[in-house]
């Protein structure tokens, strides 16, 4: 399933499903979460990092549908 991302909404908030409203304060704590991982999420993200697994992308504490998920595996970049 490819579910593309919608561009930022005028209130600079993005989604990553489309039609999801983003609470900011919970888009805050995503960012505060990218910037304090912890050791373990560190090595994962630099294995997952510019599409290293299998071509796949990775984003990290994504909000999905109120929640924030630690790592989130967008779209498959390579073509079939």
């Amino acid at each position: 399933m490819n579910n593309p991302t919608p561009p930022p909404k005028k209130d600079g908030t993005s989604n990553i499903v489309i039609g999801q409203a983003i609470n900011p304060d919970k888009m805050q704590l995503a960012r505060e979460f990218r910037r304090q991982m912890t050791p373990a999420e560190k090595i994962l993200w630099q294995h997952l990092r510019g599409n290293r697994l299998n071509g796949l992308h990775f984003r990290r504490q994504q909000i999905i549908d109120g929640f924030i998920v630690d790592f989130y595996c967008h779209t498959n970049s390579q073509k079939s």
